[in-house]
This record gives structure tokens, C-alpha cells and sequence, in this order.
């Protein structure tokens, strides 16, 4: 499952940390099995991809939860913050 999100971008302009998402991707693997690929694909955007094998159970709503948790807590562990809001 391939869902993409958008947010409201914190950093300093010209400071955006592209080069962190192997960061921050290893931080969200290690809350959550499910996620296996995570990609910014602008300033205010990135890609996340969850292995439907491991999601297949849930409902729409559970995923989504369980993925703005993760990411939330994904960016602390990194300490940065990469969106004021999460809207997936």
C-alpha cells in the first residue's frame, strides 16, 4: 500500500532534512513492521509504503492511525520536526 502525506513544513526554508529519511525511515520500521519504504517527494510531501501482508487485518481508519502515530513519534526520535500538521 502506497499513501502519500502531506503537511505543513517547520524546518528553516533552504533547511529542509532530505538526507535524514534513512533517519527517519529506520525509526518508523522500528515502530512499526508494516512500513518498508519512505521517500520525500517534496518539501511538503513524502511516501510511505506498508506491506499489505501485514495490514491486510486492519481497516482504513486503523491504518492511518497507526501511521500518523508512527510518524509523530518517528520525528522525535530524530529530533526534527518535519510537519506542524500530518494530513494523510
Amino acid at each position: 500500500m502506497n499513501i502519500t502525506i502531506y503537511g505543513q513544513h517547520t524546518a528553516e526554508y533552504g533547511d529542509f532534512p532530505y538526507g535524514q529519511g534513512e533517519e527517519f525511515l529506520a525509526a518508523m520500521k522500528r515502530r512499526w513492521e508494516a512500513v518498508h519504504y519512505f521517500h520525500f517527494t517534496s518539501i511538503d510531501t513524502a511516501e510511505v509504503m506498508l506491506d499489505p501482508s501485514m495490514i491486510s487485518d486492519k481497516t482504513v481508519k486503523e491504518v492511518f492511525l497507526t501511521l500518523n502515530t508512527v510518524v509523530q513519534r518517528a520525528a522525535k526520535e530524530v529530533d526534527w520536526d518535519i510537519w506542524s500538521e500530518i494530513t494523510l
